[in-house]
């Protein structure tokens, strides 16, 4: 079996980027994944992804099965999705979630949306495009901020939940000024964060 694992190749990409550590980790990730899939007939293969034109020379390798690790483009968390994507498009057998599931995550007041339309409990949130716009949000603290369109946690750190206006002021404006986005801003639950993968299409079984 041919296995092509994908990483994105940006880190090093822009001197001001703030998810610069992220982006790195994931080097170690792909490295780490290949030498506990190395043995048997395997044949293993760890291939960065720069731009779109470097996912394409990829699919010409035709491999039976790409894990893709790609968490951005060009130093671009929205650039995510593009990846699964373009191998959705090559009708390609890839790991992790379709494209559509992405770029959802990417727009967390839309998924947040669509959870609240499924009858999903989800603290309730506002999101912040301008400074101005402070004076509408009408929520009880402790709130936490956060970039509106991040993955793994980027942009989330502790000065970002928040207790007061003064702080709320303070950490929405950087938020803006540092990733260029709006923020969201939500009601803070306090208690542990628990994740669940989940293994297959038709049928999911949570691990």
């Amino acid at each position: 079996m041919f296995v092509t694992i994908l990483h994105n190749h940006d880190h090093a990409l822009l001197e001001d980027d703030p998810g610069r550590e992220a982006r790195a980790d994931v080097v170690n990730v792909a490295a780490a994944m290949a030498d506990a899939l190395r043995g048997g007939r395997r044949r293993i293969e760890v291939k960065p992804v720069d731009d779109v034109t470097s996912l394409a020379d990829v699919l010409t390798g035709q491999p039976d099965v790409i894990v893709n690790l790609c968490e951005s483009l060009g130093a671009d968390s929205r650039g995510e999705s593009l990846v699964p994507a373009m191998l959705e498009l090559a009708n390609v057998c890839f790991t992790g979630s379709s494209s559509l599931s992405l770029a959802l995550s990417l727009h967390k007041n839309k998924a947040k949306e669509i959870l609240r339309a499924r009858g999903v409990p989800t603290p309730a949130s506002v999101v912040i495009r301008r400074v101005e716009e402070l004076v509408t949000v009408d929520l009880p603290f402790p709130l936490i901020v956060k970039p509106s369109r991040e993955d793994a946690s980027v942009g989330i750190d502790f000065d970002s939940v928040v207790h007061d206006r003064a702080s709320l002021g303070k950490i929405v404006s950087r938020v803006l000024r540092t990733f260029k986005q709006p923020a969201l801003v939500e009601q803070y639950i306090d208690g542990r964060e628990i994740y669940v993968p989940l293994l297959g299409n038709e049928g999911r079984r949570p691990l």
